[in-house]
């Protein structure tokens, strides 16, 4: 594969190697794409942390299975909302 890279990222990238942390462009890519994985993972762990927070500690999927018999008879917004209301309340007096 063959990157062209714009002149501030040449900048940067001969930065990083003169630095002497890096001995090569491809290490300071490969450093740069593992950053990029870890920061992707974090972003999607707070993410599923503030779905948890936001329905009580379970995923919306869950209460989606959950429902999955109830669903079809919710035929309007409101019955749909007032179904996922009362799964909320039947999982939190359990």
């Amino acid at each position: 594969m063959t990157i062209t890279l714009t002149a501030g990222q040449e900048k940067l990238l001969g930065l990083q190697l003169k630095g002497g942390k890096y001995k090569s462009a491809r290490e300071v890519i490969d450093h740069a794409l593992a950053a990029l994985q870890e920061m992707d993972a974090a972003t999607e762990t707070r993410v599923n942390e503030k779905r948890r927070s936001f329905l009580g500690g379970i995923f919306f999927q869950d209460l989606v299975n959950e429902g999955a018999d109830a669903a079809p008879k919710a035929k309007s917004t409101t019955s749909r909302a007032r179904l996922f209301v009362a799964m909320m309340a039947k999982r939190q007096q359990a």
